[in-house]
């Protein structure tokens, strides 16, 4: 699953700056600065893959697929957005790396198995899902956190561009969450529809399991119902007319 997680989130962030090129006559230059260029695969979305990699494999293809997809949603989605606002090169990739980001972490969780898993589970499997959620939140706050240490303090970090004060203003304006937010729905829905279509036809041991636990309990729920409503009618027969043998003799009643 790792090896998977890795083709998708390289697929798909390589391609966002190939979709660039298009924009900038092929000049090789990137929408964001270099150090977010180097630690966004190095360190902000790698550890996840890693931690989900005990779970089944994916089908290649479709993450390719997939990936690509996510890929042109990420990047024509704040291009159409943002066209003709006049934003500089920086700018624009903010909300580029920011969705990428968001895609690709939860694209995990949706194909995670530990974080979906019923609700019913041992100690350990709860000390497993926290730590897969401890490690995603950690991983999109060091994200947070470096770009806006970066665009506060870094002036002659990533020449002849000047970050300073980008990511600070884009994060203070909506139109950057909207953005961000179209861009990852938007994204990530065919996987969340394909996932919801896949175990509805071929549903794991888990939901089966848990499927099979709740027809159980129907079944008991209705057995006992039908137990009281007889218990509750014996109680109401007549001694007599539940013993004929006890009904009073008529001569004897007569003498």
């Amino acid at each position: 699953m790792y090896i998977d997680c890795a083709w998708g989130r390289l697929t798909m962030y390589v391609n966002l700056l190939f979709w660039y090129q298009f924009f900038c006559g092929f000049s090789g230059s990137v929408m964001t600065n270099a150090w977010v260029l180097i630690l966004f695969n190095l360190i902000f979305t790698s550890i996840p893959p890693l931690v989900y990699g005990v779970s089944a494999p994916y089908m290649f293809w479709i993450t390719v697929l997939d990936a690509f997809y996510q890929s042109l949603v990420c990047f024509f989605v704040p291009y159409f957005a943002l066209a003709g606002s006049g934003v500089g090169e920086l700018s624009f990739g903010s909300p580029i790396n920011t969705s990428a980001l968001l895609i690709i972490l939860l694209h995990q969780v949706i194909e995670s198995h530990t974080l979906v898993r019923h609700t019913r589970t041992r100690q350990s499997e709860w000390f497993s899902t926290w730590i897969h959620v401890l490690v995603l939140v950690l991983s999109g706050g060091s994200y947070v956190g470096f770009v806006l240490l970066f665009s506060l303090f870094c002036v002659t970090c990533s020449p002849p561009t000047s970050p300073v004060g980008v990511e600070t203003l884009e994060m203070s304006q909506p139109l950057f969450y909207i953005v961000c937010a179209l861009t990852t729905v938007t994204a990530l829905l065919p996987r969340l529809l394909f996932r919801a279509l896949y175990h509805t036809l071929r549903p794991s041991a888990v939901l089966k399991s848990a499927g099979m636990d709740q027809v159980d309990s129907e079944e008991y729920c209705r057995k006992m119902q039908r137990w009281n409503l007889n218990q509750s009618r014996d109680k109401r027969r007549p001694l007599c007319g539940h013993n004929p043998g006890l009904e009073p003799n008529t001569a004897a009643v007569v003498s």
